[in-house]
């Protein structure tokens, strides 16, 4: 079932995904819904997902039956993009889906960072270009172009906060990206950040996310319903 380290093209220009099937060929592949999934389970009887399709919507749940057995990667609790497809019913219902592929996401590590961690507090990040920020439940959601030389794995992608003003009613939380090889070209990313820490707090009422752009800082406001 698990065609290692195949591809497939999106044509939502979510680049390369590890594909899970061996009929590339099938024109059902072209017709996979993409999502950002939490992995909640992995067994030798398949795999279990976990999302929301948007703010605080409902808690979906997906069973597949591919375990992946040759990836060790991910582990219980990852957050990843898949490709799917709902089987016997609508995408965004729960219920088993065909897993037709998936991709890690760029980000580490998937919880907010504190600043005073690995000496945050005052460093630079680099540029992006935001794409789209979402939220999903306790998740925020990131496709942006890292500014960069050619693509690379980051040396830092991460989303820290300040535990002075954690109990702020408007907390303030900053992308900080580092590229391991700094150029005035843009590759194209994701990230998924577990904003529960923040988020689940009494005197939260909103997030600011702060990020760096080409033309200066900029900011988005994510309102607790």
């Amino acid at each position: 079932m698990h065609k290692s380290l195949a591809y497939i093209l999106s044509a939502m220009c979510l680049g390369a995904i590890a594909s899970c099937s061996d009929d590339e060929g099938n024109p059902e592949q072209n017709s996979g819904v993409y999502d950002f999934v939490t992995l909640d389970s992995k067994s030798n009887a398949g795999s279990i997902f976990t999302l929301q399709k948007s703010g605080d919507s409902d808690l979906i749940t997906y069973e597949s039956s591919y375990t992946f057995a040759n990836d060790s990667t991910l582990a219980e609790g990852d957050r990843l993009i898949i490709k799917y497809l709902r089987d016997g019913g609508e995408p965004y219902t729960s219920g088993k889906i065909t897993l037709q592929g998936y991709r890690y996401l760029d980000n580490y590590p998937q919880q907010i960072v504190r600043d005073t961690v690995m000496n945050l507090v005052n460093t630079p990040s680099e540029p992006i270009k935001v794409t789209s920020l979402t939220r999903t439940g306790t998740y925020l959601n990131l496709q942006a172009q890292l500014s960069c030389q050619v693509t690379s794995t980051p040396s830092l992608f991460c989303l820290i906060s300040s535990q002075e003003k954690a109990d702020d009613e408007v907390p303030q939380v900053r992308i900080v990206y580092i590229a391991s090889q700094p150029g005035e070209n843009f590759m194209t990313a994701y990230a998924s950040w577990d904003v529960s820490a923040l988020w689940n707090r009494e005197t939260c009422q909103a997030i600011d996310v702060i990020y760096e752009t080409p033309t200066g800082q900029e900011a988005q406001t994510f309102k607790k319903q």
